[in-house]
């Protein structure tokens, strides 16, 4: 049985637009990972997505889509990328109202095409919902363990051209610490369901075989941090019901602005550490040949490069988000503990910014020989930081950076044995 695969860190610049599509005969399987660039910059996102459209064999469908974590630049083209495609499941962390007006505070006065990140804010789950998806899986989980055993298909199917290939989530467990709000009761183990990251998803082919798995890790900041926004929002008698409506009214602004001041910048930063991180990849024994092209729009330098491979034995990815490694590190590293020795390709977190970088994860993930960035060429944070590159290439991987001249493409073909 043959899978070809193709994986994309888009031209976005300053953000993460990440795709991978898996194609079994006429079948096919579509992730996107966020989709999102900077403010005043989201002209990037939009190309991307539509040239990702023009390119899809199916150009109206995608599968799974993974919100790390809500900050605008990692979601800036959502309301876009679903009005050009049909979104069937969505999985993203759980953020309290609280915490969700907190990020909406951080994008003031949005023009009025991007006001939807407002409503998205206020109630993601009934946004996404309303917007056709037609699962939300809200992912819960402070700490890492080990997880189950992950699953060996065997007696894969010879023929995989009539494949249908669907995303199994029953193999993670409830998580009860998440909260029903108010407007999400009718939706709960229907179109909404509140999950653990403890477990793992599948998907399946037509005879219910487990061909490609995923792994997820996410973790809550600490609530004593917010407990001084809270009491002043409550002092203000400003509950947090409709985040569009507050941001909306300029009475409201400057109260809000003075209970923002009592927000730490540690929980600001905390809220990067809300990401969702994911491990996807194929399961059981396979042989494998693959090539990893930057590709430049523009291309200055004449140095467009592709590098091919048939010597490696896995091709698990690995997703990152905004996560800061130096929080919960072990906690990460052993959550993902069976899996990380099929990790061949890393995306360096948070746009390789120093302060988020760890450089023990190089020898904790041994096999991981290519590393990616996603990071604007010129921004304002001067990400990507050069001790993180500098750690990478020291340490003899490979490092590819995605930026508004170039993706980096991952394309090859499984052959299971």
């Amino acid at each position: 049985m043959k899978v070809h695969f193709i994986s994309v860190f888009h031209s976005v610049g300053q953000g993460l637009f990440y795709t991978s599509d898996i194609y079994a005969g006429r079948s096919d399987f579509k992730i996107v990972y966020d989709c999102g660039a900077e403010r005043g910059r989201e002209h990037y996102i939009e190309a991307a997505i539509n040239r990702h459209k023009r390119y899809s064999r199916n150009k109206k469908k995608i599968d799974l889509l993974i919100l790390s974590h809500l900050h605008y630049d990692h979601i800036s083209g959502l309301q876009n990328l679903m009005d050009n495609f049909e979104v069937k499941d969505v999985f993203l962390p759980y953020l309290s109202p609280t915490e969700r007006l907190i990020l909406a505070l951080e994008y003031i006065n949005l023009s009025s095409e991007f006001e939807w990140y407002y409503s998205f804010l206020s109630d993601p789950v009934v946004f996404l919902i309303e917007n056709g998806v037609e699962r939300v899986i809200l992912m819960g989980g402070e700490e890492g363990d080990e997880g189950p055993d992950i699953p060996e298909p065997e007696n894969l199917p010879e023929n995989p051209n009539d494949n249908l290939l669907k995303l199994d989530i029953e193999k993670f467990p409830q998580d009860n610490k998440i909260p029903v709000e108010k407007n999400w009761q009718e939706y709960k183990g229907y179109k909404l369901f509140m999950l653990n990251h403890i477990g793992y998803a599948v998907i399946r082919d037509i005879r219910r075989l487990p061909l490609w798995i995923f792994r997820f890790f996410n973790y809550k900041i600490p609530q004593p941090n917010l407990k001084k926004f809270d009491e002043c929002l409550k002092h203000h008698k400003l509950p947090v019901i409709d985040i569009k409506s507050l941001i909306s009214s300029q009475s409201e602004i400057k109260k809000i602005k003075e209970c923002y001041h009592t927000i730490t910048k540690k929980t600001l930063k905390d809220l990067n550490n809300t990401s969702l991180m994911l491990y996807h990849g194929p399961l059981g024994r396979y042989n494998l040949e693959f090539a990893i092209t930057p590709f430049f729009k523009y291309d200055y330098y004449n140095n467009n490069r592709k590098y091919s491979f048939n010597r490696f034995a896995k091709i698990g990815q690995f997703l990152t988000g905004d996560i800061n490694l130096n929080h919960n590190y072990y906690q990460i590293i052993e959550h993902f503990s069976k899996v990380k020795s099929n990790i061949l390709i890393t995306m360096v977190p948070h746009h390789g910014s120093n302060k988020s970088w760890k450089d023990k994860i190089l020898t904790d993930l041994t096999y991981s020989n290519f590393w990616i960035i996603s990071a604007g060429i010129k921004n304002k944070f001067h990400h990507p930081s050069i001790d993180t590159v500098m750690d990478i290439v020291y340490n003899g991987k490979y490092l590819l950076w995605a930026n508004e001249r170039n993706s980096v493409i991952i394309k090859g073909e499984i052959e299971w044995i």
